[in-house]
C-alpha cells in the first residue's frame, strides 16, 4: 500500500515539476513579446517627438535668424519647456533599446535601460508637465498676437493632421504609459530572473513620480478653477476672434515664410532618426 502510494507522490511529484517548467517557458515567451510591444511603442513615441521638434521647434527656431521671426526666444521657451532635453533622451534610448531587444535571450534585462532613463529625464518631465499652463497660454496669445506664429501653426497642424496641443499631451502621459508596461514585464518575470530587481526599483521610481505628479495636478487645478489638460479647438476660428488680420494677409505671410524656409514647400514625412548614439543625456 505504501509502494503504491510513493508512486502516486512520485507521478504526481513530476507533474508538478513539468507544469512549473511550462509556466516558466510561457512567461519567458510572453516577457520577449512584451519586450517587442515595449520597442514599437517607443519608437511611435520618438516619431512624435521628431514631429514636435523636426515640424515645430526646430522651424520655430530658424526664424528668429530670419526678418520673420515667428514668436521671441522667451515666447519658445516658455512653449516648448524641456522637450528639446526629452527629445534627446529618447533618441539615444530607442537606439539602446532596439539594440537590446534584437538581441533577446532568456537572460535579457530591460528594466536596467529603463531606470537609467528615469532617472536621468524625471527632472525634464517633472519641468515639462509643470510648465504646461504657461504653455498652453504662451501659444494661445501667440496665436491671437502674431499673424505669423498663426500662419505657421494653422498650416503645419493642417498639413501634418496633427496638433502641437496633442504631441504635447503624448509627452504628459509617457511615465504613466512606462509604469504600465513595466508592471505588465514584471508579471511574467519571476525569481532569480536578473531583470526583477531592476523592474521592482524602476517601478517603485516611477510610482512616486505619477503620486507627485497627481497631487500637483490637483493642487494645479484648485488654483487654476479649471483641468490642467485640454485640447485646443479650431486655430482658425481663434485667430478670426483674436486677430486682426484675413485669409488674405495669412496668404501673404505664409509665401513668407516658405520663402524663408520656415515653412516648407511641402509637407515632409517624419521618421525616427538617431542623431547621436551612447547613454542618454542627463537633465540636470
Amino acid at each position: 500500500m505504501s509502494t503504491a502510494f510513493s508512486g502516486y507522490e512520485k507521478n504526481d511529484s513530476e507533474g508538478s515539476k513539468q507544469f512549473q517548467q511550462l509556466r516558466v517557458e510561457e512567461n519567458l515567451r510572453k516577457r520577449s513579446e512584451v519586450a517587442a510591444q515595449m520597442r514599437d511603442s517607443e519608437k511611435e513615441y520618438l516619431e512624435s517627438l521628431n514631429l514636435a521638434m523636426q515640424k515645430f521647434y526646430d522651424p520655430i527656431q530658424h526664424s528668429t535668424s530670419t526678418q520673420y521671426p515667428i514668436i521671441s526666444p522667451a515666447e519658445i521657451a516658455a512653449l516648448f519647456s524641456t522637450l528639446p532635453q526629452i527629445h534627446k533622451a529618447h533618441t539615444n534610448f530607442f537606439k539602446i533599446l532596439d539594440k537590446r531587444v534584437n538581441t533577446w535571450d532568456v537572460n535579457t534585462v530591460v528594466g536596467d535601460l529603463y531606470l537609467e532613463l528615469v532617472i536621468d529625464i524625471m527632472k525634464a518631465y517633472s519641468q515639462f508637465f509643470d510648465n504646461y499652463p504657461t504653455a498652453m497660454e504662451t501659444l494661445d496669445t501667440a496665436m491671437g498676437n502674431s499673424i505669423h506664429f498663426a500662419t505657421f501653426i494653422v498650416t503645419n497642424e493642417k498639413e501634418l493632421k496633427v496638433t502641437l496641443t496633442s504631441l504635447f499631451e503624448k509627452v504628459l502621459k509617457r511615465l504613466a504609459t512606462y509604469y504600465l508596461t513595466l508592471e505588465e514585464i514584471q508579471n511574467y518575470t519571476s525569481d532569480p530572473h536578473p531583470d526583477l530587481p531592476h523592474l521592482k526599483t524602476v517601478i517603485t521610481r516611477l510610482r512616486e513620480y505619477l503620486d507627485q505628479q497627481k497631487q500637483n495636478k490637483i493642487e494645479t487645478i484648485k488654483a487654476q478653477g479649471g483641468p490642467i489638460l485640454r485640447t485646443r479647438t479650431n486655430s482658425v476660428s481663434k485667430i478670426q476672434r483674436k486677430g486682426s488680420w484675413n485669409s488674405s494677409q495669412m496668404a501673404t505671410v505664409k509665401t513668407n515664410l516658405v520663402a524663408n524656409g520656415v515653412i516648407p514647400k511641402s509637407p515632409e514625412k517624419i521618421t525616427p532618426t538617431l542623431r547621436s548614439s551612447g547613454k542618454f543625456n542627463s537633465v540636470n
